[in-house]
């Protein structure tokens, strides 16, 4: 058995407000969409993880495939696993537009380390198609106003497609004056669903970007990586190892093995009202599926574009 992961991700809501082209909970139903993480169910997984040894966790990461936001206890379950001080970093990732960025300071005042915004064009034609439900002055004012105080606590992370490539420049000089230092860029990946935005259905080849523009858009970032924290955009070739790193919570309590997936219908291990976290982490259940998942023979992996 692995040793326990040092980064912890716990899906606080599957609720989210907009519905981007991409995105799981667009296209699929299933048991824990729309439901927010109770309270006391979040405190038994910090309360469980204080007991397992004296190390500090690298990272807690308070979202999942949702807008962690729309849970009214956040603010509350940011603050108390601040108070437990076994963690490096408490982090979760935003579409910015759902509260004022007034909200967003009361999360770093209760103990937010790292505000990650995703943002993929300030452009409403180029959002109303793949990011349906942002208002781009929203985003834009929460940003700016966040900026203020907090530049050095927020990084941002771009989808990359044929439809914001070209706006990647103009981007990357707002982030630079507004003292942003982290931007993490990412081809979008292709998980084979139809591409349906407002404006209605885009094909794929008008949407994923070819290697041309890959290279394009490397080379118009390399003028920002002396002021800003980038990495090249690249297709990953590395093999993934999420069910061996991170330790993943749904919004109903279910262990899953990784954060790319909430639906414990297909596969759980365990629920963590039932159990202690570690009990679920040693089980002969997900020892298997690691074995299997090491081996190659995990259906659900395979159609995975992450998984290489």
């Amino acid at each position: 058995m692995p040793p326990f992961p040092r980064n912890i991700h716990i899906e606080t809501s599957s609720r989210c407000n907009l519905k981007c082209c991409q995105c799981v909970r667009t296209h699929l139903n299933y048991e824990s969409k729309n439901k927010d993480l109770p309270f006391e169910l979040f405190k038994k997984v910090i309360d469980d993880l204080c007991t397992i040894d004296s190390e500090k966790f690298s990272i807690l990461r308070l979202q999942g495939i949702g807008e962690p936001t729309l849970n009214h206890d956040l603010i509350n379950m940011i603050h108390y696993a601040n108070e437990k001080d076994i963690f490096e970093n408490i982090s979760f990732i935003s579409n910015g537009c759902t509260v004022n960025s007034y909200y967003y300071k009361e999360c770093f005042a209760s103990g937010l380390d790292t505000l990650i915004v995703s943002i993929d064009s300030f452009n409403q034609e180029v959002l109303d198609a793949i990011r349906w439900g942002t208002d781009s002055d929203v985003l834009l004012r929460n940003i700016s106003e966040l900026t203020e105080d907090f530049a050095d606590k927020i990084s941002i992370a771009t989808s990359v497609n044929k439809l914001n490539v070209r706006e990647l420049g103009k981007l990357g000089e707002l982030f630079v004056s507004l003292g942003i230092n982290s931007w993490h860029l990412q081809p979008m990946i292709d998980w084979d669903f139809q591409i349906q935005g407002k404006g209605g259905k885009l094909s794929k080849k008008d949407f994923y970007l070819n290697s041309d523009e890959l290279c394009l858009a490397n080379a118009v970032l390399k003028k920002f990586g002396d002021t800003i924290e980038l990495r090249p955009l690249s297709i990953s070739s590395e093999r993934c190892n999420l069910p061996f790193s991170w330790f993943n919570v749904n919004s109903m309590g279910y262990v899953m093995p990784c954060f790319c997936n909430s639906d414990h219908d297909i596969i759980h291990f365990g629920n963590i009202k039932d159990t202690h976290i570690f009990e679920s982490w040693a089980s002969k259940e997900f020892e298997k599926f690691r074995d299997d998942f090491d081996a190659r023979q995990i259906d659900m992996c395979s159609l995975c574009p992450i998984d290489k």
